[in-house]
């Protein structure tokens, strides 16, 4: 069995990279922009414990017909966790009007009982005393 050496790929020239073209374009505006939104989503991802992302979309056009010219566009999105509002409970009525109370519970009147034993902390421990000294 004859082993064939493999073909040695030459690295992808940098002149043509895509971190070169990311450090340029722009005047370098769309790698400090995606810079900072990551630090932005990473650090609502680690406040929210919810995912995040970033899409970087490039566009590329031809300048015109017969030019060896493109031009290229980019737009930068990020889809930053955010923390949950914090949410009250509402009941609706028939109309559709919200209130507080459930509409389809009937209300009991209470009122305010005089007299009666206190459920005052202070008055339960005189209590308790005035019982542990008379024993």
């Amino acid at each position: 069995m004859k082993l064939t050496p493999e073909p040695i790929h030459e690295p992808p020239t940098l002149e043509n990279g895509f971190m070169l073209f990311l450090q340029l374009h722009r005047g370098g505006g769309a790698l400090a922009e995606l810079s900072e939104r990551l630090a932005q989503v990473v650090a609502a991802v680690h406040a929210t414990g919810k995912p995040g992302a970033i899409v970087l979309k490039i566009g590329i056009k031809c300048a015109s017909r017969g030019v060896n010219a493109v031009v290229i566009a980019d737009s930068i999105d990020d889809k930053t966790p955010q923390e949950e509002a914090e949410a009250s409970f509402w009941f609706a009525t028939s109309e559709g009007r919200l209130q507080r109370t459930d509409p389809r519970q009937t209300e009991m009147p209470f009122s305010t009982v005089r007299g009666g034993k206190s459920h005052d902390p202070e008055d339960v421990t005189d209590n308790l005393n005035r019982a542990t000294t008379a024993q």
